[in-house]
């Protein structure tokens, strides 16, 4: 194999193993499906671990009585004749220390969830698009040196399907072609763990950092487990307060072991809020809305202001700082302001009235055009509301954390174009994003879901909307945290 130079360590290993393939029997995949727990990762052939990484792994396993479940992956060289799938090849070898958790089988860890039996070439962008239907209704985990994840809309009001690719526990070791190159850049020391308690599935993913990955409250190195230190900042779905999953408040803020309680992190970065129904644009047209939110109290914007800064309130910890995103629903409440009166219902004309005048009162010319400021901001202010502990980002605004991207929404791409996590990724910034509501990793890009209810007026039809939050580790390392049923983890 040509190695990259920076690499070439990776093949002096002392000891391997020289199989091909391991299938386990029947019974072998039995007693792994009537685990609770595991961590599932992949293996590269030819390549040694990366240092560390698989002793914290096992300790994570150890600590919860888990197993650790590697697939192997074969590496096909351009430079070499070998097929990496030929089972005769005797050139292929995996180190000795992976090789009692490597596993070809197709393993049913849930009836909801399935490690197909599939082989993914290792330079194979883009892979999991395209095994959506693969394991049929279930959620899945492929093995491959590269980390992402996405969400496959289903039908009929159940949970979308969460598909995963791992990362791998061995290092990089690629060619210099350009696909061997583009598979190192993206190559992940990474794993996914998977929960099962009852009916739920709860999967997320860990990263090692070199010395360590963290995982929720929890550090794991090569010496073992430890309480973790409070998160730097955690990133909530869309909340859209007016439409919040009452559920997914009592696991994120309310519960005694909620997520907030258990991981307190430092910032608590919040995209739309305000969801804007009271005056959405969406409906300057439909007077039949109209109507129906004026009769039942669902049209007046003050009371969805107040209901939005008491739910912030209520659930910010003292010692936690809020940082508002720039969101295409709290840009709805500016689009009224500047649509005329035409637009406006009478319970809604002196606010109306009151925030276009305080808007213009701040305004001002700067050299790229009229700026104005924020009316929620505004109307929170006057209010009295988060007076010490509130960071309003503009648009263009940026919040760093820890070497990651924090202040896009999401809805704003590239030179104009909307916003997806995929023209986002190739900003090349380390990001987290939302706006979705279908979370997602591709690439340096991660992409929370929703705190909302997932079904919508405007939503119909299949659905891959998810309740997913991400933290902020200390070492500057993203963590994917899905609410499933009213349950952050297992």
């Amino acid at each position: 194999m040509a190695a990259r130079n920076s690499n070439r360590k990776v093949l002096a290993t002392p000891t391997h193993t020289q199989h091909t393939t391991f299938e386990r029997t029947d019974s072998d995949v039995r007693t792994i499906e009537r685990q609770e727990n595991f961590a599932v990762t992949c293996a590269q052939n030819n390549t040694a671990p990366i240092p560390g990484f698989l002793e914290a792994l096992k300790h994570w396993c150890d600590e919860r009585n888990g197993a650790l479940l590697i697939r192997p992956v074969r590496y096909k060289n351009p430079t070499s004749k070998r097929d990496p799938q030929d089972e005769r090849d005797e050139d292929y070898w995996w180190d000795s220390a992976v090789e009692p958790f490597l596993i070809d089988n197709e393993v049913r860890l849930h009836r909801e969830l399935v490690l197909p039996k599939t082989r993914i070439q290792v330079t194979s962008p883009s892979l999991t698009s395209r095994l959506d239907s693969r394991s049929k209704g279930a959620s899945a985990i492929y093995g491959h040196t590269r980390l992402s994840m996405h969400t496959v809309a289903t039908p009929h009001n159940k949970l979308p399907k969460i598909i995963y690719s791992t990362g791998a526990v061995t290092q990089k070791n690629y060619s210099t072609t350009l696909a061997g190159d583009l598979a190192e850049f993206h190559h992940s020391p990474s794993a996914v763990l998977v929960e099962l308690r009852g009916d739920r599935s709860h999967l997320r993913e860990v990263t090692w950092d070199g010395e360590a990955f963290y995982d929720l409250d929890r550090k794991y190195t090569a010496k073992g487990g430890e309480d973790a230190e409070r998160l730097l900042a955690l990133v909530t779905g869309d909340e859209h307060v007016w439409f919040h999953e009452p559920a997914v408040r009592r696991a994120t803020y309310d519960d005694l072991d909620s997520i907030v309680a258990t991981l307190r992190p430092e910032e608590l970065i919040r995209h739309d809020v305000l969801d804007c129904y009271s005056v959405s644009p969406h409906h300057f047209k439909r007077r039949l809305t109209r109507a129906v939110k004026t009769i039942t109290g669902w049209g007046n914007l003050e009371r969805e202001l107040e209901d939005t800064l008491r739910f912030i309130e209520a659930t910010t910890p003292d010692t936690a700082t809020n940082v508002f995103a720039a969101s295409n629903h709290h840009d709805h409440l500016t689009q009224w302001l500047q649509s005329g009166e035409q637009h406006v219902e009478p319970e809604n004309l002196k606010l109306y009235h009151w925030l276009n005048y305080k808007m213009l009162e701040q305004a001002t010319w700067t050299d790229s055009g009229v700026y104005y400021p924020s009316p929620l901001r505004l109307f929170a202010e006057e209010r009295g509301y988060l007076t010490h502990n509130a960071k309003w980002l503009g648009p263009d605004d940026s919040h760093v954390v820890a070497g990651v991207e924090l202040g896009m929404h999401g809805h704003l791409g590239p030179d104009g174009a909307r916003g997806s996590i995929r023209n986002l990724s190739r900003v090349g910034l380390r990001s987290v994003i939302a706006h979705r509501h279908s979370p997602g990793i591709f690439e340096g890009t991660y992409q929370v879901g929703t705190s909302s209810r997932l079904r919508l007026e405007y939503t119909s039809g299949p659905s891959s909307w998810l309740h997913t939050h991400a933290g902020i580790h200390r070492n500057g390392r993203r963590q994917m945290i899905h609410v499933i049923d009213g349950a952050w983890r297992g």
